[in-house]
């Protein structure tokens, strides 16, 4: 099971929280767990976070540090630079990205105490930054399209 919470629903374009729930023995993603950001966006987004990177590269990686817990899923991601950006730039791998998602698994223990609820919106909390740079990227994104 999935829930994913985001500005405007599920097919606005826009970063958001994910929370999937599955037995760990499920060979697609295997157990339970809490992501945050922008996973498959369209081509216009994703040059738009990726001018995001350019410009703001530290700040983003600030943010993603920030997310104490979290990593960013390198799993998809291009093997050189994609087209329109140089090589050599200091964030050069975050511009390879396909998807910007930071994620962490959590164990069935975790996930059915009492207070998982509370205990969720505070780990979705440190990433509230990460989520609000991509989503800085979308708007500008939506507003070069009008």
């Amino acid at each position: 099971m999935g829930v994913f919470v985001c500005p405007g629903g599920k097919k606005s374009g826009y970063a958001g929280y994910y929370l999937h729930i599955s037995p760990a023995e499920d060979r697609l993603l295997g157990g339970h767990m809490l992501v945050a950001g922008l996973y498959c966006p369209e081509p216009t987004i994703l040059r738009s976070v990726r001018d995001e990177v350019v410009d703001c590269g530290d700040e983003l990686v600030r943010n993603i540090e920030a997310a104490r817990g979290f990593s960013l899923d390198t799993t998809n991601r291009l093997k050189r630079n994609p087209a329109g950006f140089p090589a050599g730039s200091p964030h050069e791998e975050l511009l390879r990205q396909k998807d910007f998602c930071l994620g962490r698994t959590v164990d069935e223990g975790w996930l059915l105490r009492p207070d998982a609820v509370e205990r969720i919106v505070a780990e979705f909390r440190r990433t509230q930054p990460f989520v609000g740079q991509l989503n800085r990227a979308v708007r500008y994104a939506y507003e070069e399209m009008m």
